[in-house]
């Protein structure tokens, strides 16, 4: 162990008393400024900027599951690479065309510009899918998207989505539920969907079972005293 000079001892003594209170006082206050920030940073609920969706409302969680169609058995190191890279682009444009579509309308033009084919992006303006014109307050209960890649060149998927919504327009609530499905083709890096399929409509909730509907229905499928009687009056007949 190197025992020190006098020249260094001395530079050691020389420093002011205050400069290593001084040093800690300003690691204390970055750390202060950090956790007040954390603390009062608002937590993301509606979505992108510029979005319509409801401040107050956390949005579902994206459900997004990514396979593999055509060959099936052990991937070359190649196409395994390429299929990884391809799962991660597909989702990115899920989130982006349908969060686009149900949470920043604004934003949906220049969406469909990027991912669309000409014919593909006029196609689905006719076909209005999306939220009604002045909704607002939007909370989306379901995202869940289902996409198949054809490994044999990662060049083609298909992506199948589900999207329930709620939300008000021109001071009127709605719940819809959308599903659609695109068909897409890969040029270098960039996914373009050519053709899609849409139904959307009024989202209407699944009876729960032992529910009021529920009995309803299982009070129809009962037979009514008579009925036997009927049947088997028209057997005779």
């Amino acid at each position: 162990m190197s025992t020190p000079t006098p020249e260094s001892t001395a530079k050691t003594r020389s420093r002011p008393w205050w400069l290593a209170a001084l040093v800690v006082a300003v690691v204390i206050g970055v750390i202060a400024a950090i956790a007040m920030t954390a603390e009062n940073e608002p937590e993301s609920r509606s979505g992108p900027s510029g979005s319509v969706g409801d401040p107050e409302v956390k949005q579902a969680h994206w459900k997004i599951d990514v396979k593999r169609a055509g060959k099936q058995g052990k991937l070359s190191k190649k196409q395994e690479k390429a299929l990884t890279k391809q799962r991660r682009a597909l989702r990115s444009v899920t989130r982006d065309v349908y969060d686009a579509m149900f949470l920043s309308p604004k934003k949906l033009d220049a969406t469909t510009r990027k991912v669309f084919t000409p014919k593909a992006r006029a196609a689905l303006k006719r076909s209005k899918a999306g939220l009604p014109q002045g909704a607002d307050g939007i909370r989306i209960r379901r995202r869940i998207a289902r996409i198949a890649i054809d490994v044999s060149g990662s060049t083609r998927a298909t992506m199948k989505v589900r999207v329930v919504a709620r939300g008000t327009a021109k001071g009127k609530e709605f719940a819809l539920e959308h599903r659609s499905a695109l068909y897409l083709l890969r040029d270098a890096d960039r996914w373009k969907a050519f053709a899609f399929t849409v139904d959307q409509g009024p989202f209407k909730k699944p009876a729960k079972p032992g529910g009021k509907d529920d009995k309803n229905d299982k009070n129809d499928k009962k037979k009514r005293p008579g009925d036997s009687k009927k049947k088997k009056k028209s057997d005779r007949s």
